[in-house]
């Protein structure tokens, strides 16, 4: 699309938004949306469990949401197990 070689194009938001020359004008509507969700775990064998969990726990914090946002994901701020 930035090339010319389209004129419309769906993709996801976040892979849009760094793109010069695109104008992104909105996404599709909800019900034929598709829902791509990212999850964080912690190895049985890690090295740092405090610093994992701490990662995590930023991560999916109302503070690192504005970040989230601007990258063009949308934030869950759920009950983290810990």
């Amino acid at each position: 699309m930035a090339r010319g070689d389209a004129e419309l194009g769906f993709q996801q938001v976040s892979e849009l938004i760094p793109i010069p020359g695109i104008d992104f004008i909105g996404e599709i509507p909800p019900e034929i949306q598709q829902t791509v969700l990212f999850s964080a775990g912690i190895t049985s064998n890690v090295a740092s469990l405090n610093a994992s969990r701490d990662l995590i726990t930023f991560l999916a914090s109302p503070k690192a949401a504005p970040t989230i946002q601007k990258a063009g994901l949308k934030p869950v701020l759920p009950a983290l197990p810990w």
